[in-house]
């Protein structure tokens, strides 16, 4: 118990530093690009980086849009996905979000998935532009 509390602290440790540097990477804009999926919210938190919206990392053969969540302790974003998208796949979301690749929206609006780097990025510069009304 005392090793994996000790191996859990070291990864979210080793985890803060590569979302750190990312924030520093990301400047004034508003989606925070990761190498992997790994634990984020506290680091943005941390770094008050209350300028991002959105967080893309790769996911095994296809990439992540996820939402940030205010708070731990309940499911509110900082900006949902676009409403349009809530609950769409495959060709449905690629023709509502005219992104090639497009592949998932959950129904929620807090992830959706694309085949590849540049259509999870396009889909995350929709996404901001609809959050902050552009």
């Amino acid at each position: 118990v005392v090793e994996a509390a000790i191996a859990q602290r070291a990864a979210d440790l080793r985890a803060a530093a590569t979302v750190q540097k990312a924030i520093a990477e990301a400047g004034s804009g508003h989606v925070l690009e990761l190498p992997t999926g790994m634990p984020y919210r506290q680091a943005v938190e941390d770094a008050a980086a209350d300028h991002l919206l959105f967080v893309v990392h790769p996911r095994g053969s296809d990439w992540a849009l996820n939402g940030i969540r205010v708070s731990d302790s309940d499911f509110a974003l900082r900006a949902d996905l676009p409403a349009h998208w809530a609950g769409l796949t495959d060709d449905a979301l690629q023709a509502a979000s005219g992104i090639p690749g497009a592949r998932f929206c959950h129904n929620g609006r807090f992830i959706a998935v694309a085949d590849n780097r540049d259509a999870i990025l396009r889909m995350a510069e929709l996404a901001v532009a609809e959050a902050l009304g552009r």
